[in-house]
């Protein structure tokens, strides 16, 4: 009695293969539903992005349509949301592809790039994207010179927004020391080590007011003033 009492399965062990095959039962439903968390807003995603130079409120609608509904359906993705807003301005956007599409797709960019900071707050091209906007339209309720420097902190390093962000402080008006000195900083790579550079700094001359580029001089003399003249010899 003693031996068969010891060869059957107790209730313990009946309980425990029954709890292991619930626990992997729902880990297999869990892993279904994360793969098409993943594989539906990936088939969403739009596959090429439009030049700057050609963007127009048509090209703008289709590709951002498809990315809006790819970060809609994943929703706590920043990347996705991120690419919502590229795909209507462009990949390598300029503030005239953001003028191109001004008007009907301004409140989707908007949602998307405050999505895109809500979960991806390290974005620091999307902050730039935000702040060249709020300096477009002069939206009321928001500092284009904070938005500059939330792009600064999260990407001081990143030389692909260097232009832009030296374009719009410029246009903007400097009033803010702290920055100042980021924008100082980025003219000095450009004039000691990075002369790939220099025609971004010649447009953001030649587009800046009077105030802009008397700042831009001063800064260049102090740096090296044998640049002065090819910045301002060439045409406005």
């Amino acid at each position: 009695m003693t031996y068969a009492t010891s060869v059957l399965p107790g209730s313990s062990g009946v309980t425990t293969g029954l709890s292991l095959r619930i626990a992997f039962a729902v880990f297999g439903v869990l892993l279904a539903i994360q793969a098409m968390w993943i594989l539906i807003p990936e088939s969403r995603r739009p596959t090429s992005y439009p030049d700057p130079g050609n963007v127009t409120a048509s090209t703008a609608g289709a590709n951002g349509e498809r990315a809006y509904q790819a970060a809609a359906i994943a929703k706590i993705r920043g990347d996705l949301w991120a690419e919502s807003a590229f795909a209507i301005v462009g990949r390598n956007w300029n503030n005239r592809s953001l003028a191109a599409v001004a008007g009907k797709s301004d409140e989707k960019i908007r949602s998307a790039i405050i999505q895109t900071l809500r979960f991806s707050p390290h974005r620091g091209d999307v902050w730039l994207l935000f702040a060249a906007m709020i300096q477009q339209q002069r939206s009321p309720g928001y500092q284009p010179d904070a938005l500059l420097k939330m792009s600064y902190y999260t990407a001081p390093n990143e030389l692909k927004l260097l232009p832009l962000r030296l374009e719009l402080i410029l246009k903007g008006g400097i009033h803010d020391d702290e920055l100042k000195e980021l924008l100082r900083r980025d003219i000095q790579i450009i004039v000691m080590h990075d002369r790939a550079l220099m025609p971004a700094l010649i447009h953001a001359y030649q587009s800046a007011p009077a105030e802009g580029r008397g700042f831009l001089e001063r800064v260049i003399m102090q740096i090296n003033p044998d640049v002065i003249d090819t910045v301002r010899a060439m045409p406005r």
